[in-house]
């Protein structure tokens, strides 16, 4: 049904949008599913889920298109392609709560990426700058096509290549007390930071196994440093 203005007003416009950063390492842009098909459970949803991704335009800036996980997609602009994270299970509760909101999806996630150095707001040219462009350039599209925002999210999934030596691990709570607050400076103010807890698993260098004792203190260590971290944001929270 159209929806009819009342007297002497106008049509309500489309909703103001929801704009969703995805960031961190590998179990941000794959979930645990690098190009594999989708879940059964979001095959309906699929069908008209009004949600697009961030892709590049060729000239360093971005357009977005119509999200397609799995095989053959353009839900991950790193390794596989396709591959589906964080943002398809957060856009199927949205429309299973009955929020139809128009999504927007920024996304960046590569394989194996520290917070001590790969994801560090201080180094130039790396995730963190790469991320902070991606944003600005989605704004600009919104602004060229008349895009109302009317919330923004930041999911954050990432942990386990800092859990891999005591270095990284030691001072990943600073770490990323001085990430959130460069999050808020340079990339969004206001958007709610939701931190994907890494498993309490153990983890050994390289990858190599989990039964490594000072792994597990490691891995204790990001997580208690996550979770010290978004009780002072004051608009994050932390789920596992």
């Amino acid at each position: 049904m159209i929806p009819h203005a009342a007297a002497g007003g106008s049509p309500p416009g489309p909703p103001a949008a929801v704009f969703l950063m995805i960031a961190g390492q590998s179990n941000s842009r794959t979930a645990g599913n690098s190009a594999a098909t989708p879940n059964a459970k979001y095959a309906s949803f699929l069908a008209a889920p009004n949600m697009q991704i961030g892709v590049s335009n060729g000239s360093g800036g971005h357009t977005f298109a119509p999200y397609v996980p799995g095989t053959g997609g353009n839900s991950d602009s790193y390794n596989s392609g396709g591959a589906w994270g964080s943002e398809l299970e957060f856009v199927y509760q949205m429309r299973q709560a009955g929020d139809n909101r128009p999504v927007y999806v920024v996304k960046h996630g590569i394989n194996g990426q520290d917070l001590y150095a790969d994801w560090a707001p201080t180094a130039p040219g790396d995730d963190f700058s790469f991320l902070e462009a991606k944003v600005a350039a989605a704004r600009a599209f919104f602004a060229a096509n008349s895009i109302t925002i009317g919330q923004e999210v930041l999911c954050w999934c990432q942990g386990e290549a800092d859990s891999n030596y005591d270095f990284k691990a030691n001072p990943y709570a600073a770490n990323f007390v001085a990430f959130l607050a460069a999050i808020r400076s340079r990339v969004s103010a206001s958007a709610l930071f939701i931190c994907e807890r890494i498993r309490p698993l153990g983890y050994e260098p390289n990858g190599t196994g989990v039964v490594a004792l000072e792994g597990f203190r490691n891995a204790d260590k990001v997580r208690e440093g996550q979770l010290a971290g978004v009780l002072g944001d004051g608009n994050a929270t932390a789920v596992d």
